[in-house]
């Protein structure tokens, strides 16, 4: 269907599609992911990133917008979005970073989510609070082992909280 001349004359005849690897899959520079002319939707993970399977292997669509079409002569580990949405996988929005570099930009962007925001939280704000002003050394039910069973963690958690080791923006 690919090879058709009516599919290249629809409605992707100003859009550029690249084949991945040597597999039946094609993917344009917006991120659109095609398999023999149906486009392929995919999922967004809870990280909010868009996701697709192909041969029972996930790939990130903003990562196979990057292999296909943008240049990586640096050997940079990372993809970053520049406007800083996760689901605008255009190649123009895309740029090959280290980690640093990644960090820095979600940093200067307010991109960075921590404490409750994050999608994997187990405590809230208040948990935090309330761990740190109860919170006696030693103590069976205030120290970090009655803390630990109290909010169903281990006990080196409570005690990096309590020590701001981690939660340090409370």
């Amino acid at each position: 269907m690919l090879n058709s001349p009516d599919f290249w004359l629809g409605v992707f005849i100003h859009t550029i599609m690249k084949q991945y690897k040597d597999t039946p899959y094609y993917i344009t520079e917006d991120g659109k992911v095609f398999r023999d002319g149906k486009e392929i939707f995919g999922w967004i993970t809870k990280k909010g990133y868009k996701m697709i399977s192909i041969f029972r292997e996930k790939q990130y669509i903003h990562r196979l917008v990057s292999k296909l079409y943008i240049d990586n002569p640096e050997n940079k580990p990372q993809v970053n979005h520049i406007d800083g949405n996760k689901l605008n996988n255009n190649v123009v929005n895309l740029e090959w970073v280290t980690n640093q570099e990644n960090r820095n930009h979600a940093m200067l962007n307010g991109l960075h989510i921590k404490g409750e925001n994050m999608y994997n939280s187990k405590f809230t704000e208040e948990d935090i609070n309330w761990i740190r002003t109860n919170y006696v050394f030693g103590d069976s039910k205030f120290g970090c082992s009655g803390l630990a069973n109290k909010f169903n963690t281990n006990q080196s958690r409570i005690w990096k909280i309590v020590n701001r080791k981690t939660w340090k923006h409370i």
